[in-house]
């Protein structure tokens, strides 16, 4: 029995598909250009922090980066999937360092890759440079609502919770 591709159902499942790995893409692409922008920021900080207090400033430059990588995160999600994520410091702190250990896990196989095509005609290297971008663009939009939707805030249930509801009489 075959599947009828034109039916509304299949149409709106790719449809639906079509939309997902976009908004992974789209989240995966503006996280990488807000922190770009965050990096470079973060830079000159923390060299100021570093000729302050050179250990003392080094720790808190390190906090502000792990910190703003989940304020990031938090944020970008917020927008395009509508998790509302916990915005407490400490909170920020794990979002940021559970994606930053996420994000370096998974740019590891790339690095070997990219090791290979170093070496390469520069219009091989440019295509598998544009292809690495849109590949790893959707996979750290993955990633980022993953690790997003583990510091949701708890929603408020609408209907009081099961042991405060009326029993039935006998």
């Amino acid at each position: 029995m075959a599947i009828d591709v034109s039916s509304p159902g299949v149409q709106n499942q790719q449809d639906s598909a079509l939309k997902t790995v976009g908004k992974y893409f789209l989240h995966g692409a503006t996280y990488s250009l807000l922190m770009t922008g965050f990096v470079i920021v973060w830079a000159f900080v923390l060299l100021f922090l570093v000729l302050i207090g050179s250990i003392i400033g080094l720790v808190l430059g390190g906090l502000i980066i792990i910190m703003g990588v989940g304020w990031a995160n938090k944020t970008i999600a917020g927008y395009i999937w509508g998790i509302t994520a916990k915005g407490a410091w400490t909170s920020l702190l794990g979002h940021g360092l559970l994606l930053l250990t996420g994000l370096i896990i998974v740019q590891i196989p790339w690095s070997f890759i990219n090791t290979f095509f170093s070496s390469s005609s520069l219009q091989v290297y440019a295509v598998y440079t544009v292809v690495q971008f849109l590949l790893m663009a959707v996979i750290d939009g993955v990633l980022g609502k993953r690790v997003a939707s583990m510091f949701e805030e708890a929603s408020v249930a609408s209907t009081p919770p099961h042991y405060l509801r009326r029993l039935p009489s006998v």
